[in-house]
C-alpha cells in the first residue's frame, strides 16, 4: 500500500498554464470586488 505523496501534482490551472497566480494573488488581497460581467 501506497503511505504518504511521493510528489506533489501542481493545481490543474498552474500545470495548464494558464492562470498568473501572482495577479490573480493581487487581485484577491486588494480587497476589490470580485465580478465577471457575463
Amino acid at each position: 500500500m501506497a503511505t504518504g505523496p511521493r510528489y506533489r501534482v501542481p493545481f490543474r490551472r498552474r500545470r495548464e498554464g494558464k492562470t498568473n497566480y501572482r495577479l490573480r494573488r493581487a487581485l484577491v488581497l486588494s480587497k476589490q470586488p470580485r465580478l465577471t460581467v457575463r
